[in-house]
């Protein structure tokens, strides 16, 4: 998904424009497949806008408010799995590490 920019009839530049919004548990299985790579389970809403090269905000291009939408809406629909505390400067994520990715796909 993405923008093409032209300039005189040749490409200037190609955005990426990710959706508004994913399917919950594609973003519950990025996350675990994050934090296994980084063999940590405690992440931060910042960490996964910034330069995460895995994780929701890399592979789907979600903006910062859609995924916290949806990572509240996971919290609240699994709260077994994931937990998250975005309260004034909190911004924390907390995954449940005797959880995997795969583990996700029995969600579904």
């Amino acid at each position: 998904m993405g923008r093409v920019e032209l300039e005189g009839g040749s490409t200037k530049a190609v955005a990426k424009e990710g959706p508004t919004q994913m399917p919950p548990l594609a973003v519950l299985y990025a996350l675990y497949r994050y934090a296994e790579l980084l063999q940590r389970y405690d992440l931060s809403l910042s960490e996964l806008t910034g330069n995460a090269v895995e994780g929701p905000v890399a592979v789907f291009g979600l903006g910062v408010q859609d995924l916290r939408r949806c990572l509240r809406g996971l919290s609240s629909q699994y709260p077994s799995w994931i937990r998250v505390e975005f309260v004034r400067d909190l911004d924390n994520v907390f995954l449940e590490p005797s959880y995997t990715a795969t583990g996700v796909l029995s969600l579904a």
